[in-house]
């Protein structure tokens, strides 16, 4: 017996002491920060990943448009049931601190910045083969930036302005908003280096260039009442002769001509791929129940709004089309072909 015992307490101490190299091991399947960020070929990675969450269902997937139409007079919600209440509260102007749709766009949002600020904090030592490439990154991630305070500041007034990397979220407990002029001070700043940090024509399709950024700026000084340099702005996107007006209205929208000469910027989708990860799901969302398969009942053209046009406007029945029921849907979305419509 006391042999078996010593084995059992020798088996014992051999797995006891390999424990540290079985079970303290460096992850294999993420990404560590501490150990990324040190090449240019990671910092592409990164920057693309401040990219990706463009179309995240809190930003452009669906909740960003949402927000900006459903509380008006030009949207409502067909079904406010649908999807726990979340739409139909913004409809009815009950909306509840637990609402997803609000809480998926605050948390997505500041996802994007603390990823632009973690590119824009790493990249400054990262040597690039081509320094404009480098230069080009840091004003794609200064426009995204940008983009994501001013839909913010215009949804929820003063927020909390972060413009650092944060590496310890005990840093920020407790941060307060910031007051929206200060706000619109950084992004102003943010925009501004972006016009001269930008290509005119970027090295890929998607990506940010110098005439989004000028048109973003021209926005918000448009929404501060400074038509002056909003007028600055948009002639200098004007004048660039990057970009044109299309005759018709369905040739800005239609998936047969996504890219087109009057898309300033856009975030990209891809549907059918990755398990449909990469698409969006407004159409369907956003379309009168029965009209499109799954249709939630979100977010509806009203008949006021249809009525605005005059018969002789080109823009009626192309940015608002009836349908085989009673309401109306966006003329500027359009189901995948693998998804199709009834």
């Amino acid at each position: 017996m006391k042999t078996r015992n010593s084995l059992y307490i020798l088996i014992l101490t051999v797995l006891l002491s390999s424990c540290d190299f079985s079970l303290d091991q460096n992850p294999i399947t993420e990404k560590d920060g501490d150990k990324f960020y040190k090449t240019e070929v990671e910092i592409e990675e990164a920057v693309t990943g401040a990219y990706s969450m463009l179309r995240g269902n809190g930003l452009y997937g669906t909740n960003m448009p949402v927000l900006g139409e459903i509380p008006s007079d030009n949207t409502f919600d067909e079904v406010p049931a649908n999807d726990g209440g979340n739409y139909g509260e913004l409809d009815e102007f009950t909306t509840i601190p637990t609402n997803s749709v609000i809480s998926s766009n605050w948390r997505e949002s500041y996802r994007t910045i603390q990823r632009c600020n973690t590119v824009l904090n790493r990249i400054t030592d990262i040597a690039f083969k081509n320094e404009e490439v480098k230069i080009n990154r840091m004003g794609e991630m200064k426009f995204i930036r940008g983009l994501m305070y001013f839909n913010m500041v215009r949804l929820f007034g003063d927020v909390p302005l972060v413009i650092t990397e944060t590496t310890d979220v005990n840093d920020h407990f407790g941060q307060g908003r910031t007051d929206l002029n200060l706000i619109y001070e950084q992004i102003i700043i943010d925009l501004e280096e972006a016009i001269e940090e930008l290509p005119v024509k970027g090295d890929m399709d998607g990506r940010v260039e110098k005439g989004a950024a000028q048109a973003l700026l021209a926005k918000v000084y448009l929404t501060l009442d400074d038509k002056v340099n909003a007028k600055k702005y948009i002639d200098e996107v004007i004048n660039s002769n990057q970009y044109q007006l299309l005759e018709k209205g369905e040739e800005v929208f239609t998936i047969a001509n996504k890219g087109n000469a009057e898309v300033i910027f856009a975030a990209k989708f891809a549907s059918g791929i990755n398990g449909n990860v990469m698409g969006s799901q407004y159409y369907r969302m956003c379309s009168p129940s029965g009209h499109f398969a799954g249709g939630k009942g979100h977010n509806i053209p009203t008949q006021q709004l249809y009525n605005l046009y005059d018969d002789n406007d080109a823009r009626k029945d192309q940015f608002v089309l009836p349908v085989e029921t009673i309401y109306y849907v966006s003329g500027k979305m359009e189901a995948p072909a693998c998804y199709g419509s009834k």
